[in-house]
């Protein structure tokens, strides 16, 4: 539903649909803070992106499993993104 899923996926499992402002709510609630990432909201979402990552997957695995679409909601690839950043950054 938008970059939120992938925030709420660094505390969460979310296998079932989810809207765009439960996403929001959700992720600003677990952050502290909005679309404007504070340091302590960055520090938490480095510190679990292997579990977001994870989670990302099993998504992707879910909707493969279920026969759903592949990128059906809920599901991200941002993990494919921030994995490139991180390797550049190295």
């Amino acid at each position: 539903p938008c970059i939120e899923l992938w925030f709420v996926l660094h505390f969460d499992d979310q296998a079932a649909h989810l809207e765009r402002g439960d996403a929001q709510r959700r992720s600003k609630s677990l952050l502290s803070c909005e679309k404007v990432l504070t340091p302590a909201a960055m520090g938490q979402l480095v510190d679990r992106f292997g579990d977001a990552s994870a989670r990302a997957k099993s998504l992707d695995e879910k909707h493969a499993g279920d026969g759903s679409p592949p990128r059906s909601n809920p599901s991200t690839n941002m993990w494919e993104l921030v994995n490139r950043i991180r390797q550049q950054s190295v």
